[in-house]
């Protein structure tokens, strides 16, 4: 079992800041747990987890604390009015699971964030609820762990070794809160919520690199003026470097 706890200068939903702006603080919170790792079971190889946060978030016109949503392709999918801020405390909760057998993986976890807004006269709380579920298979063999599938024979082209391949696939949604439209954002600006459905492959050549491509589907309810935002198709390259 394993923990982390930690108070913060706090920051929006999906954002970083490198400087106190104000006096608030932030407590952040996380358990994880693995009943029956090591042992020879079937539920070896299952992991669960919470994690938690609470702060207060009072916004200004400088500076909101309301966070930008952006699609897997990097585009704007949802954000709050002009006028709108962060009023008062809010928190997050994210219950975990992650499952592995032999060379099938799958992880989930979903999560809520509420907090209070205000724009002038108006105040509400609103909490947008999101979730994931993905899966994975090591094509050749090595097993799916929690942190990094590590090849039994890494690349070396000369000795005709090709390191590990693993084909993954994920789903997941976003719903923005109701009460949000139409006082707090537009639904003819940003929709209401979003689903994603995407699919790659990874290679890893050894424990240190790792090569990804992948193709997501992004599907939007409402967000445009003439009905559902078009969807959004997505292939994205990258490699990874872990020392």
């Amino acid at each position: 079992m394993g923990y982390t706890v930690g108070v913060l200068n706090g920051a929006a939903d999906n954002a970083s800041i490198d400087s106190d702006i104000d006096n608030n603080k932030e407590v952040a919170a996380r358990l994880f747990a693995n009943p029956w790792k090591g042992e020879d079971s079937i539920l070896g190889g299952l992991g669960v987890g919470f994690a938690a946060t609470y702060g207060i978030k009072d916004g200004t016109s400088g500076s909101t604390y309301l966070p930008t949503y952006k699609t897997i392709g990097q585009a704007d999918l949802f954000k709050y009015a002009s006028g709108v801020v962060s009023d008062g405390t809010q928190e997050r909760y994210s219950p975990q699971l992650y499952y592995s057998y032999g060379s099938f993986g799958v992880l989930a976890e979903y999560i809520t964030s509420s907090r209070k807004v205000s724009k002038a006269a108006a105040s509400e709380k609103l909490t947008n609820k999101g979730w994931q579920v993905a899966a994975s298979y090591v094509l050749t063999g090595e097993d799916a762990t929690y942190k990094s599938v590590i090849p039994r024979k890494p690349v070396n082209f000369a000795e005709g070794s090709y390191g590990a391949w693993e084909v993954v696939a994920r789903f997941g949604r976003l719903d923005i809160d109701n009460d949000t439209f139409p006082t707090y954002a537009s639904s003819t600006s940003y929709p209401e919520s979003a689903a994603n459905i995407g699919a790659g492959l990874n290679w890893y050549w050894n424990r240190n690199v790792k090569w990804a491509l992948d193709y997501d589907r992004t599907s939007f309810d409402k967000g445009s003026t003439k009905g559902d935002r078009k969807d959004e198709h997505a292939v994205i390259g990258r490699v990874q470097l872990t020392f």
